[in-house]
């Protein structure tokens, strides 16, 4: 079960910039993956953004996501390749680090720890 307890969240967005207010996304753009990431795994999927675009005060910056998908290791993978395609074809060409895990809290990647400890629940 993944709990989420060191996450933050994008609760609001501004009404007047169309921006997200704790990262540097619009909100077209966080609809879109939030979107992709579930047409592609499932419903269920869950995104965090972490990385330069979930600090406000980061310049720049790929877009580094990682998913939360209960599924077997080849769909994560294939569905990995075709999130970044359809990202990339639907936001323009930008430099896209996706990672997913079926468990962020048991995964003992040092990068799924870090993002699930420092994103931004999308």
């Amino acid at each position: 079960m993944v709990s989420g307890q060191y996450t933050r969240s994008v609760s609001e967005c501004g009404e007047n910039t169309g921006l997200a207010e704790n990262v540097r996304l619009s909100r077209q753009v966080i609809e879109q993956i939030r979107r992709t990431i579930r047409d592609v795994f499932s419903e269920s999927a869950r995104v965090i953004l972490f990385g330069s675009r979930a600090q406000l005060e980061a310049r720049g910056g790929d877009l580094d996501l990682l998913v939360i998908a209960d599924a077997a290791r080849d769909v994560l993978a294939r569905g990995r390749l075709q999130c970044i395609a359809l990202l990339q074809l639907a936001l323009g060409e930008q430099h896209i680090d996706l990672v997913v895990s079926p468990d962020p809290e048991k995964d003992e990647r040092l990068i799924v720890r870090e993002a699930f400890r420092t994103g931004v629940w999308l």
